[in-house]
Formats: structure tokens, sequence, C-alpha cells
């Protein structure tokens, strides 16, 4: 299956975010394993984007703060939608 940057990047952030409730879970239910293993989701999502979000004529990674259009390196446009 192949995916989209957009997609990739939201597959990420939602891998990143559950987190929160496995965090909160484990703090309200005084469970101190749990609460580190609510971190894992974090540290896997964003080892995800990292690895995902490259720009794909040159294949450097995307760090910006949102979606921009051209490449920072290459200059080249970005389509985040072409799959």
């Amino acid at each position: 299956m192949k995916l989209s940057l957009r997609q990739k990047s939201n597959l990420s952030l939602g891998v990143m975010l559950s987190s929160i409730p496995i965090v909160w879970l484990s703090a309200a239910i005084d469970w101190p394993v749990g609460f580190g293993l609510g971190f894992v989701p974090l540290i896997i999502g964003g080892i995800l984007g990292m690895r995902w979000m490259r720009c794909p004529h040159c294949g450097r990674p995307l760090y910006a703060r949102g979606f921009r259009p051209f490449c920072s390196e290459c200059g080249k446009e970005i389509d985040y939608d072409a799959k």
C-alpha cells in the first residue's frame, strides 16, 4: 500500500497522539509501568515521521513546520497528495 506524504504525516501524528490516553490512564490508576509504556507510541511516531517525511525528488528530510510547497534543498515542488 502506497501512502502520500500527507497520509504519512497524519499517520505518524496519530501514532504519537495515541500516547496521550495511555499516559493519562496510567497516571489515573497509578501504574508506573504503563506510564513509561505510554511514551513508546510517541517515540515510534517520531521515528516514522523522520523516516517518511522526505522530498520525493532528492530524498532530503522535510523538517518544516507545516506543508511547504517547495523542497528547501533542491527547490522542486512537492505534491503532498501524490502517491
